[in-house]
């Protein structure tokens, strides 16, 4: 991943988080990257940033997506998995939310893991349920879409938002539930736990020259 351009989209993606006044902190490979190195790690390919599911609500998330369609980036959210793909400069960025269940912070994602032809069926319902589920407002910048997949999926979505929001979304429960019913012996599909006291107290910390939430 390109430094600069990741430092440059990031600098953007605050700059509407906070005027949206959205809290959010880094985490994953970005947060590990600030804290060991200092930057962005240099094999890692996107960047992550996660907030509390019940502090982002759809009006908010169009919003986001809105203002970033504007500044040129590409972005779409699922409400489906409480989560927003957003991508300029060829850098990728998961906003996902968390959903406290308990004592656990539960994190959608979008990737399935594992191999064998039961694994690319559970996989191919999936990416289907995930187009149904995901909605882009504002234009679409075809300049900044990198790869063949995400130009895919950028169009799926495209031609999935011609039809009503609740069709949609009753479409995409369907595959997904199908997706894990595949895969219901298999894996913990399309979810990651982890224990929420680490995402409840959050600290500033110093990355770029830019403040940002970090867990305590």
């Amino acid at each position: 991943m390109d430094e600069l351009l990741a430092k440059k989209v990031l600098k953007e993606i605050k700059e509407v988080l906070d005027a949206k006044g959205v809290e959010f902190w880094l985490n994953f490979g970005s947060l590990l990257g600030a804290v060991r190195e200092g930057k962005f790690i240099s094999y890692d390919n996107d960047i992550e940033l996660n907030a509390w599911s019940h502090k982002v609500n759809e009006t908010m998330m169009i919003d986001i997506c809105r203002e970033l369609c504007r500044r040129g980036f590409n972005a779409y959210y699922s409400t489906l998995t409480d989560y927003i793909i957003m991508e300029k400069e060829t850098i990728p960025v998961a906003f996902s939310m968390f959903t406290q269940e308990g004592e656990k912070a539960v994190r959608p994602h979008e990737y399935v893991y594992g191999q064998g032809i039961q694994m690319f069926v559970a996989k191919c319902f999936y990416y289907i349920s995930e187009a149904f589920a995901r909605t882009r407002v504002g234009k679409l910048n075809m300049e900044t879409i990198s790869g063949l997949r995400r130009l895919i999926i950028f169009l799926a979505v495209t031609v999935t938002s011609i039809l009503p929001n609740k069709l949609r979304r009753k479409i995409a429960i369907l595959f997904r539930l199908i997706s894990n019913k595949v895969i219901r012996s298999k894996s913990r599909f399309g979810k990651t736990r982890f224990p929420a006291r680490f995402y409840l107290k959050l600290r500033n910390f110093e990355f770029y020259g830019m403040i940002f939430k970090v867990p305590a």
